[in-house]
């Protein structure tokens, strides 16, 4: 599920997508923790969520997803909204296809 992972003062970080079972132990415990790959590093780093419970205007409560480290999360592989979907989707096809085009013109050198 793609969902916003925020600062302490709400300010949007990132999208990022989170299997389900993760966002119900963060909003059950508090708090979930992320492993996040570094590629110069032999171990990952750990990033924490904070689920933070809001009352909202219609008395209804809602849940954000915070986190303090704003640059480990940019590190996050990046989730897409619907409205970006097709874009990406457009520019992975034409790396690809470029990627393809480079290694041939490379083999016929």
């Amino acid at each position: 599920m793609n969902v916003v992972l925020y600062t302490p003062d709400f300010e949007p970080i990132t999208v990022v997508d989170l299997p389900r079972w993760l966002l119900d132990t963060c909003e059950q415990r508090g708090f979930i923790k992320i492993s996040v790959p570094q590629p110069t590093k032999s171990e990952p780093d750990m990033l924490v969520v904070k689920a933070k419970r809001i009352a909202w205007f219609d008395g209804s409560t809602k849940t954000f997803l915070t986190t303090e480290d704003e640059v480990l999360a940019l590190a996050l592989r990046p989730g897409w909204l619907p409205g970006q979907t097709q874009v990406v989707q457009t520019t992975e096809r034409l790396i690809q296809k470029l990627h393809s085009k480079v290694i041939e013109l490379m083999r016929k050198n």
